[in-house]
């Protein structure tokens, strides 16, 4: 049957492994508290995957330089954070006049 798949399909955290691990970057990635590299990315612009401490920021930043998409992770756990699109940001956690407000929806 052609249409069944041998493997799982791969996770989001698998793909962006694989691109560092392709350049020799995922251990700076594991290991540093600050990173960034970018990949350019035909037609789109770049994507650009950081990290800052405990967090993980991967984004689509068009030639203009405005951001297409983006999400946030914290790390290492990978659990996403938030995510922007077309100026457009739904979080996981926020707060809310010094209020702790958790999007049950979020997933």
């Amino acid at each position: 049957m052609s249409w069944c798949r041998t493997k799982p399909p791969h996770r989001f955290t698998d793909v962006v492994a694989e691109l560092l691990e392709a350049d020799d970057l995922l251990l700076r990635l594991h290991f540093s508290r600050q990173f960034r590299h970018t990949y350019s990315v035909d037609g789109y612009g770049v994507l650009v995957i950081e990290r800052e401490r405990w967090g993980i920021k991967i984004g689509l930043d068009a030639e203009e330089g405005d951001a297409l998409i983006s999400a946030e992770f914290c790390y290492p756990s990978w659990l996403c954070m938030s995510i922007a699109r077309d100026g457009k940001e739904r979080r996981r956690y926020s707060d809310d006049r010094g209020r702790l407000v958790i999007d049950r929806k979020f997933d």
